[in-house]
């Protein structure tokens, strides 16, 4: 019964195939089943691309990590590189300058990276990348082209401390000179809050002072070598009596512009 029913369903199907010949041509048949047949064909196409891609990824993948890894330490090495010519370029440039200067026989003894700023009290310091191992000590000057920075007050292995001309705990006596090159007279400035020099003492309360005139260290205190350039004179304040009261001191650098700093010895360090 099972064969003779296979037998029949056979038979069927061969007539509506001759059935179907007889009423249709070939390309009618064969152009329809391509319609429903190419989108079939495009699906599988692009799912099989897709296949093979994801599975080369999963093959490929520790290579592209390792040449990933390998790019990005090609780049921080080369960025580090640049780092360090372009911090080269600068000292190069500075030192330079520096021998250009003339500081009276002062010569530098160290080059000192300054690594940043650090606010005590009313005060603010430069740290520096230089300490007792290389050579700074208590006192040492610090001294930017033939502009005075400051002075060494704290130092550690490695570290260092610098006061700057600005901080107000820092008083050094000066020389002030006229345009001429003539010496007024001696005086005591003061740093203001980090932001500014005051002139606030004259050794000869009579001299006058003009706005021009420069301001340069006297040596008396046995610190500061003779000579170093402090700034020039803003303004001078005077009282009723036209006696001196004060004058603004205006200097050549910014905290935000010393990257570098050289330091000489004091005249007689502690």
């Amino acid at each position: 019964m099972k064969y003779t029913r296979e037998l029949l369903f056979t038979i069927l199907l061969l007539m509506v195939i001759v059935l179907t010949d007889s009423l249709f041509p070939q390309q009618f048949i064969r152009r329809n089943l391509d319609r429903f047949i190419s989108p079939l064909q495009q699906i599988v196409y692009t799912s099989g691309l897709k296949g093979i891609r994801f599975v080369d990824f999963i093959f490929t993948f520790d290579d592209v990590y390792r040449e990933n890894e390998t790019l990005k330490d090609q780049l921080r090495e080369q960025f580090a590189i640049q780092t360090e010519n372009g911090r080269l370029k600068e000292e190069n440039s500075l030192l330079r300058n520096q021998l250009k200067v003339n500081l009276n026989n002062v010569e530098p003894q160290l080059t000192a990276p300054v690594l940043g700023l650090d606010t005590s009290g009313t005060d603010t310091y430069m740290i520096i990348g230089l300490g007792s191992d290389d050579g700074v000590s208590l006192d040492m000057v610090a001294i930017l082209d033939s502009n005075l920075i400051g002075k060494v007050v704290s130092v550690t292995s490695h570290r260092s401390k610098i006061i700057p001309v600005t901080a107000v705990s820092n008083k050094i006596p000066v020389r002030i000179v006229n345009d001429q090159g003539n010496t007024l007279t001696d005086g005591l400035i003061q740093g203001n809050f980090n932001v500014a020099i005051e002139l606030i003492q004259l050794a000869n309360s009579e001299a006058s002072i003009h706005q021009g005139d420069r301001i340069y260290t006297s040596g008396i205190d046995g610190i500061y070598p003779e000579g170093l350039f402090v700034g020039t004179v803003e303004s001078v304040q005077t009282d009723q009596s036209n006696t001196f009261k004060i004058a603004r001191i205006q200097y050549y650098w910014k905290f935000s512009t010393v990257h570098t700093v050289f330091l000489v010895h004091a005249v007689n360090p502690s």
